[in-house]
């Protein structure tokens, strides 16, 4: 009878060190190779997990990985705040921030206006991009607002602030603030195009025309500049370029029922006017 032969047993893997996870993960963060360390950090256990999250977590962002990101801050603020209650941290910013990449505007834009209230002032700066990404036009104000106590005359606050005004139709007080934003930074684009609104709801067309020119002048694609010029060139009986800038509009948000029937009537006028200075 013929033994089988006698098997080894399988070594035992020897759990890492501390200062060889620290090695290890400064090795590969000097490689920039952040999936790598991602994996490197998953691989191990809850304990030294705990021990180097702060290192785990800045891996995970340059690694781009979200909704890892998320379920470690989710998990581990319970944790971190079960006797202080919330406060700003590293955690709380990241999860935040991790909901802004992941498009959960409502959610981010509630945890970035609390991170704000935390005292974290660039939080109501990206609580206020947010807001117009949900959108929610009170909240825009609100975080303005909150961001104007905090740094008064601050030229991208008046901006949100006077977009949020526009925006709830509220012009007589939106027009000197988007005024005194542009003064304090005419690069902004999106101020140019409120403005304009503005001017047009109170007909002052010429001066709508040169302000939303400014406006794709700065941003080329700005679909609401494109909407706002549509309606002044409609209303100085310039149809083709009304035309031209409703269909751009329409293009950066098709189904838009509102821009359907504003191409629509401008395409109707523009047939009558050539048809009458054919006429002629």
């Amino acid at each position: 009878m013929i033994p089988f032969p006698v098997q080894s047993p399988p070594a035992v893997q020897q759990p890492l060190s501390p200062q060889e996870i620290q090695a290890r993960g400064e090795t590969l963060e000097k490689a920039q190779k952040w999936a790598d360390l991602a994996d490197f950090f998953e691989s191990l256990g809850p304990k030294d997990q705990r021990l180097f999250l702060t290192f785990r977590l800045k891996a995970l962002q340059k690694a781009q990985r979200w909704e890892r990101m998320l379920e470690v801050c989710n998990s581990t603020l319970p944790q971190i705040e079960i006797k202080s209650g919330p406060k700003l941290g590293l955690e709380r910013l990241l999860l935040a921030n991790a909901l802004s990449h992941l498009g959960r505007h409502p959610e981010a834009l509630a945890a970035h206006q609390e991170n704000g209230k935390l005292g974290s002032l660039a939080s109501y700066r990206s609580a206020c991009s947010e807001a117009r990404l949900v959108p929610d036009w009170k909240s825009e104000k609100a975080c303005a607002d909150a961001l104007l106590a905090l740094k008064p005359g601050d030229a991208e606050a008046l901006a949100w602030k006077g977009e949020a005004l526009a925006q709830q139709k509220n012009f007589t007080d939106a027009e000197p603030i988007l005024r005194e934003a542009i003064k304090g930074d005419p690069r902004q684009p999106f101020a140019w195009s409120n403005l304009g609104r503005c001017l047009n709801e109170r007909k002052a067309l010429p001066e709508a025309l040169d302000v939303l020119n400014q406006a794709l002048a700065l941003d080329p694609a700005l679909y609401e500049a494109h909407y706002n010029r549509g309606r002044t060139n409609f209303e100085l009986k310039q149809f083709q370029s009304s035309v031209e800038d409703f269909r751009i509009a329409l293009a950066a948000i098709p189904g838009d029922q509102d821009l359907q029937e504003n191409l629509h009537q401008a395409e109707r006028y523009l047939k009558a006017q050539r048809s009458g200075a054919k006429s002629k």
